[in-house]
């Protein structure tokens, strides 16, 4: 098989050339950046839980499908499934937000109490 010409730096200058650098484009990247690394990190916990993506339908109660989709990178993610998604696999989900040198941290950690804790840095 033939390598593609149309793929590789020449094609990422050529796609740059033609998209506006925006403040919409930016976002839209950063975006789609984000889910990719949350879709991958998903995946690799379930992975090393030892878990097939039927198994963990299996614990959640719903079909393999549902897994498979939350997996992947082409579809929305909600804060809800995300979470039943961890939770199934005994993780908890901690987000940061920052503004300028502000942190502000959101965590399920204390599952203790079952509450969602508010840290401002």
């Amino acid at each position: 098989m033939k390598n593609n010409p149309h793929l590789g730096s020449d094609a990422l200058a050529f796609i740059q050339g033609i998209v506006p650098d925006t403040p919409e484009t930016r976002r839209v990247e950063q975006q789609e950046l984000f889910r990719l690394a949350l879709t991958q990190a998903m995946r690799e916990i379930r992975k090393q839980a030892g878990l097939t993506q039927e198994q963990l339908a299996e614990r959640l109660g719903v079909g393999q499908s549902w897994v498979s989709k939350l997996e992947s990178v082409n579809n929305d993610h909600t804060f809800e499934s995300i979470i039943t998604y961890l939770d199934a696999l005994g993780a908890k989900l901690e987000l940061s937000i920052i503004l300028g040198e502000e942190i502000i941290s959101v965590n399920s950690k204390d599952t203790a109490t079952g509450g969602i804790f508010f840290k401002k840095n």
